[in-house]
């Protein structure tokens, strides 16, 4: 079956395995019906007094055809202590072993996002931004990676 990966919100405060501040990855061969075991990864997600962890998400660069070594891109609020600092992190080898360096898409306040793969150097991130809070607004960028 195919390939899946899952990026989930570390919902535990503080986090299991001393990880606090992170996000939880698994992986399926099986096309859903069984998983890897949930390891922390090494992306960051907040950890609010009111909030823990964000819905973001991840998206592979490149054609079907080479799916398996094509880079993964992953949007997200950044910040470890507030709804704030939407960024993007890629995985160039496609394994989500490690991560590259942020790239800031909004510094400011920011929550849940969505991506886009646009083609295989730009990506389309929807999420919410602002201001004063993480969702005065729905902003929508177009990134190069």
């Amino acid at each position: 079956g195919p390939c899946l990966y899952m990026n989930a919100r570390n919902m535990d405060k503080p986090a299991s395995a001393g990880q606090p501040h992170t996000r939880f990855q698994a992986w399926s061969s099986t096309g859903g019906l069984s998983w890897t075991p949930m390891t922390a990864s090494t992306l960051t997600t907040p950890v609010t007094p009111h909030w823990t962890g964000i819905v973001a998400n991840v998206v592979r660069l490149g054609p079907a055809a080479t799916a398996t070594a094509a880079p993964l891109v992953y949007a997200g609020a950044s910040s470890p202590t507030a709804r704030a600092a939407m960024a993007l992190s890629v995985n160039a080898d496609g394994t989500a072993k490690s991560w590259g360096a942020k790239q800031m898409v909004w510094p400011g306040p920011a929550g849940y996002a969505d991506i886009v793969a646009l083609n295989a150097t730009h990506v389309g991130v929807l999420y919410e931004a602002g201001d004063k809070t993480f969702a005065d607004r729905i902003q929508f960028s177009v990134v190069r990676v």
